[in-house]
């Protein structure tokens, strides 16, 4: 079986599905996300990184 990979583009900073925990599940427009389940392993930590990062100073985003 192939897998397509997922264009994107690179321009644009959003969550990165490719670089995330497997129980969080990003919406299509990679500016969102929640946990897989809502029962009891809702609360486990999920996260995910962005898709491109900084290399000096202090910078921070938030999702929600």
């Amino acid at each position: 079986m192939k897998i397509e990979a997922e264009e994107f583009d690179e321009t644009v900073v959003t969550l990165d599905p490719y670089n995330s925990d497997l129980n969080l599940v990003i919406d299509g427009g990679k500016c969102s996300a929640k946990p897989l389940t809502t029962e009891g392993f809702a609360f486990m930590w999920a996260g995910a990184r962005a898709t491109h990062g900084s290399l000096k100073g202090r910078y921070c985003y938030e999702v929600k």
